[in-house]
C-alpha cells in the first residue's frame, strides 16, 4: 500500500486550505461586489399611431401610421375627430433558456411638441402581452384611467404629466421595476425569445371633441430621437469565466481529498 509521507500530507493539507480560501473569496466577490459583469444593450423600437373615432370603443378603429417622424398622442382637430394611442414594439432578444434575464430596463421617448391645447391630459404607460408580429392590433388601444384588460401590465402612471412644460427634443423615460418585471414575464424563461413586446402610451381620459395631446417622435426620426429600450443582463462570458474557475477549483479540492 502506498503511504504518503508526513511532508506530502502537510503539503496536501496546505493546498486544501488555500483552495478553500480561494473558493470562499470568489463566492464573496460574486455575492457582494458584483464581479459578474453586466452587459448593457439599447434597441430602437418601431412606433405606431393607432387612430380611433370614438374613445369608448376600440371598434371605432380608423387605421394607423407607422415609422413616422412624429406620432400624435391624444386627439386631433380633424373631421371626424380622431383619437390616438402611441405604441412601440420591440423584439425580445435571444438570451437562452433562463429565468428573469433582465436585471434593469429603461424605456424612453422624445417629446416633439404639444398638439393643440397644451399639456392638458396625463398619459399612462402599459406593457401588452407579447405577440409574433411587430405590428400591434386595433384591439390594443385604450382610453381611460385604468385598463381592466387581463393582457396588459401598468408600467407607470402619468408617464407624461399634464402641464409639465416639456420642451422640444426632451427625453422622457422610466426605469420602473414594473418594466423589468414585465419584460421578464414576457421572456418566460426563453419561450418568448424572438417575440415582440408592445409598450403603449394612452390618454387617461375618454375626452370629447376638444383637440389636445402631444406629438412624440417616432421610429422615423433621427436616431437620437427614436423610442428606445435599454436593458442589462449578466454578461455570459463573465458568468462562464467565474463559474468555470469555481468548478475547476472544486475539482482540484476533490482530487486532493481523494489523494489524502
Amino acid at each position: 500500500m502506498n503511504r504518503l509521507t508526513l511532508a506530502n500530507r502537510k503539503m496536501i493539507m496546505s493546498a486544501m486550505k488555500t483552495t478553500t480560501r480561494l473558493i470562499n473569496s470568489l463566492c464573496y466577490c460574486l455575492l457582494f461586489t458584483g464581479v459578474v459583469a453586466a452587459q448593457a444593450e439599447t434597441i430602437a423600437g418601431t412606433s405606431y399611431q393607432l387612430n380611433y373615432t370614438d374613445t369608448t370603443s376600440v371598434s371605432s378603429y380608423d387605421g394607423m401610421y407607422t415609422a413616422s417622424t412624429t406620432n400624435r398622442l391624444g386627439s386631433a382637430n380633424s373631421s371626424p375627430v380622431r383619437f390616438s394611442n402611441y405604441i412601440v414594439s420591440f423584439q425580445l432578444p435571444e438570451l437562452g433558456a433562463v429565468e428573469n434575464p433582465f436585471a434593469t430596463a429603461a424605456f424612453s421617448v422624445a417629446f416633439a411638441s404639444y398638439a393643440y391645447q397644451e399639456g392638458t391630459v396625463n398619459i399612462d404607460l402599459y406593457g401588452i402581452d407579447a405577440g409574433a408580429s411587430a405590428d400591434p392590433t386595433s384591439s390594443m388601444g385604450y382610453f381611460g384611467a385604468s385598463d381592466p384588460a387581463t393582457n396588459v401590465t401598468l408600467v407607470e402612471s402619468n408617464f407624461l404629466e399634464a402641464n409639465s412644460g416639456y420642451t422640444a427634443d426632451q427625453t422622457i423615460s422610466t426605469s420602473a421595476s414594473a418594466l423589468v418585471d414585465y419584460l421578464n414575464a414576457q421572456y418566460a424563461g426563453g419561450a418568448g425569445a424572438g417575440q415582440y413586446v408592445y409598450l403603449r402610451l394612452n390618454p387617461t381620459i375618454t375626452f370629447g371633441s376638444a383637440p389636445r395631446g402631444y406629438n412624440i417622435y417616432g421610429s422615423g426620426a433621427d436616431s437620437e430621437l427614436v423610442p428606445q429600450l435599454s436593458y442589462t443582463i449578466p454578461e455570459p462570458s463573465s458568468v462562464a469565466l467565474w463559474g468555470g474557475l469555481v468548478v475547476g477549483l472544486g475539482l482540484v479540492l476533490r482530487g486532493l481529498r481523494r489523494r489524502g
